[in-house]
């Protein structure tokens, strides 16, 4: 509450920010980050562990992710994959926190997989942590999850996953060099989709972000100081990259199936090559894909194009990625345009779905699932403003904790969301508010009627550096107020004990 002018002041210049930024792209991709905002980060719940003897253990910040307008599954890696632009641009440790109850929970003794897990269970919002043995999504999930560690990374400068969960990573690696390229047994996250029905084998959008997630291992490993583990991975995914490039482009385009010229679609996740800036794919493999989607845009469907040439349903999430991933601002627009007119069109049953059809510009319906509606998934269409966030120095803690293995029941997850932690700071600061009242009238009958002080700001804790001390010397008694004082000198009074307490527990995250 008495931050309240602030808080204020700090919303209006973010959101201005994003506005302003949106709208040097084009109006219409401003109107569509407007929209996105509000989604990617009404699905997520951040959490603080029940406390067992009064205290709070600060350091165990957890996030949980519900898959919004599909299911009920908790941190599914695809929507934390597709929310990934808008985490970053906003706040990348919530990326770290959405991960790391998936990376704790597979580094336990129970999980014997050799890939990543595609969530935490299926009954939102309790997180059980069971999970399957099918291989179906293997290259997706561990695709993602590898994309994800080191975007949060790069993002963040917190290297603290990668260091308590490098070997889980390696592991992971190793499944995708192995089985990234040759995908028999293997579907995208879309074919998790009725209505998409991404079910063929060889899908080579699928290969690529296998390809991708290697060459982020590569990185990792450096990152991690391990420089024989770089290269290796480096190498194989350079030697995945041109297998890929023989087998799907050819006369400039590229092909959905290895064994279908004449398949096309949205290559998607050439997004993330481009955003982490690996540089595995050359320009060559951009301009295929722009030269694709040029060359059936003639025959476009009034709300954008399909995801692949047998379908005829979209998904905005994965047409944004496409669009940050276009080599001209011609393609690049022409996919904002589609999205925005099925934003725009006003016979939609639910809230801006990131799933419609490419000829009607509808989701599937209400009451039917997947519709898309509400999805964080949406955190995807901050695609190209992600483009931008700066890259910052991996730091790797020298002394990392070992995982904790998870229970199999862990407690509902909205039994300790951050909103305690707010109740705590009130709590406190009304006891030392009474502490104050009670002492300053003991002044007040002791001494004649002082002068008025005016109360200075701490520029330490304003300016989001530690204060020198964490004590503050009382007021002297020649500068205290009596009836004058009233309410705003209280007021004053517990904003400064308020500082007290943001010195003791971190601080919130400041918007630069």
């Amino acid at each position: 509450m008495a931050d309240f002018p602030a808080a204020r002041s700090r919303a209006i210049a973010l959101d201005e920010q994003i506005v302003q930024a949106a709208a040097a792209v084009s109006p219409e991709y401003a109107d569509l980050v407007s929209l996105a905002a509000r989604q990617a980060m009404a699905g997520i719940e951040i959490t603080l562990p029940p406390p067992a003897d009064g205290s709070w253990n600060m350091s165990d910040v957890k996030a949980f992710m519900k898959d919004v307008g599909n299911t009920q599954r908790v941190n599914p890696t695809e929507t934390i994959f597709a929310a990934l632009p808008a985490l970053m641009y906003l706040n990348a440790s919530i990326t770290g926190a959405l991960l790391e109850p998936l990376l704790e929970c597979q580094s336990s003794s129970g999980y014997t997989n050799s890939f990543a897990a595609s969530d935490l269970g299926a009954n939102y919002p309790t997180a059980l942590g069971e999970f399957s043995s099918s291989p179906v999504f293997a290259v997706e999930d561990s695709g993602n999850m590898l994309i994800l560690v080191w975007a949060h990374a790069r993002s963040s400068g917190d290297g603290s996953l990668i260091g308590r969960y490098y070997t889980l990573l390696k592991e992971w690696a190793d499944y995708l060099s192995t089985h990234a390229l040759t995908l028999e047994q293997q579907s995208p996250a879309d074919s998790r989709e009725d209505s998409l029905g991404q079910t063929q084998t060889n899908i080579t959008n699928l290969a690529l972000k296998g390809i991708i997630a290697v060459r982020a291992m590569a990185e990792i490993s450096r990152a991690k100081g391990e420089a024989e583990d770089a290269l290796r991975y480096e190498t194989t995914s350079k030697t995945l990259a041109q297998s890929w490039m023989n087998l799907t482009l050819s006369a400039g385009q590229l092909h959905w199936t290895y064994d279908e010229s004449a398949s096309y679609g949205l290559m998607y996740n050439l997004f993330p090559d481009k955003l982490l800036q690996l540089d595995l794919f050359p320009s060559t493999v951009y301009e295929a894909e722009s030269a694709s989607l040029s060359n059936h845009s003639t025959s476009l469907p009034p709300f954008g194009f399909p995801l692949s040439s047998d379908s005829s349903n979209t998904r905005s999430d994965w047409t944004l990625f496409s669009a940050a991933a276009a080599p001209d601002v011609a393609t690049r627009d022409r996919l904002i345009s589609t999205v925005h007119a099925s934003a725009s069109m006003n016979s939609t049953e639910g809230i801006f779905p990131n799933l419609y059809n490419v000829e009607t510009g509808a989701g599937p319906g209400a009451g039917i699932y997947p519709n898309g509606y509400a999805s964080p998934a949406q955190g995807a269409l901050f695609s190209l403003l992600a483009l931008n966030v700066p890259n910052k120095t991996v730091v790797i803690p020298p002394r990392m904790t070992p995982p904790r293995t998870v229970r199999k029941n862990t407690a509902a997850i909205v039994g300790g969301v951050m909103g305690t932690l707010g109740l705590m700071l009130l709590v406190a600061a009304a006891t030392m508010f009474i502490r104050r009242r009670q002492r300053r009238r003991t002044i007040e009958h002791n001494m004649a009627a002082p002068q008025p002080y005016e109360a200075v700001p701490n520029m330490a804790q304003s300016s989001g550096e530690p204060s020198p001390s964490r004590k503050r010397s009382p007021p002297n008694p020649s500068q205290v107020t009596t009836a004058g004082d009233g309410l705003r000198g209280e007021v004053v009074r517990l904003r400064q004990d308020l500082e007290e307490l943001r010195a003791i527990h971190e601080a919130p995250p400041v918007y630069e």
